[in-house]
């Protein structure tokens, strides 16, 4: 059977996929000769993050989309140790992001940490954390000497500290991209070379004729 039937075989399973209150899906395949297995992961969050990178400053920097911008208003993100979430690295506000009120767009600066994040020997986690009161009066990007608890709000998405996407990802690509190129061009250039030898034979036999 094909993916899409494995998926959408059982009337419970597409229930469950075309729930509009689920946000993210992640879905596995893995077969041997015998049998074929499908794992599904659904989830509900109100942000997505679609960046995470490093500034040339040292700073990172975030981006992502609020979901559920009528119930949720995004107020606090921080950078903790994955082994220990007590243990934080760094802790931002309103006042170090940005919210684009027509496209739900908003983007998160962590000024530069103490320690490494990405790829560290202590690896890390970005949590994002919502407020559902007062959200249209949430000031985005005002400065604030406030003091974030985030024990007060709700914690909506957690993330490894991974670049997105991942520049390993990215110079494979990039080397995947030039070979193909490389390849195409060999085959154009062996396609000329034989519609040549080609029109020579056909030139020569007209000769003989």
């Amino acid at each position: 059977m094909d993916a899409h039937g494995l998926l959408l075989e059982m009337q419970a399973e597409m229930e469950m996929l075309s729930d509009p209150k689920m946000t993210h899906v992640g879905i596995g395949f893995a077969e041997d000769s015998t049998k074929v297995l499908v794992v599904e992961l659904l989830s509900e969050s109100s942000l997505v993050v679609n960046t995470f990178q490093p500034n040339e400053d040292g700073s990172i920097h975030v981006e992502g989309m609020n979901l559920d911008p009528s119930n949720a208003g995004l107020y606090a993100a921080r950078l903790v140790s994955a082994a220990d979430p007590k243990k934080v690295t760094s802790l931002v506000g309103p006042a170090n992001m940005t919210y684009d009120k027509s496209t739900h767009r908003f983007s998160i600066r962590f000024d530069p940490p103490p320690e490494e994040v990405f790829y560290a020997p202590d690896p890390k986690v970005l949590e994002l954390y919502i407020r559902k009161a007062q959200i249209d009066k949430i000031a985005y990007g005002e400065p604030s000497n406030e003091k974030i608890k985030v024990e007060q709000l709700i914690p909506v998405t957690r993330l490894p500290v991974e670049y997105m996407p991942d520049p390993r990802i990215v110079k494979e690509d990039a080397h995947d991209l030039e070979q193909f190129e490389r390849d195409a061009k060999e085959r154009a250039e062996r396609q000329e070379e034989e519609r040549l030898v080609r029109l020579a034979q056909q030139a020569a036999k007209k000769e003989e004729q």
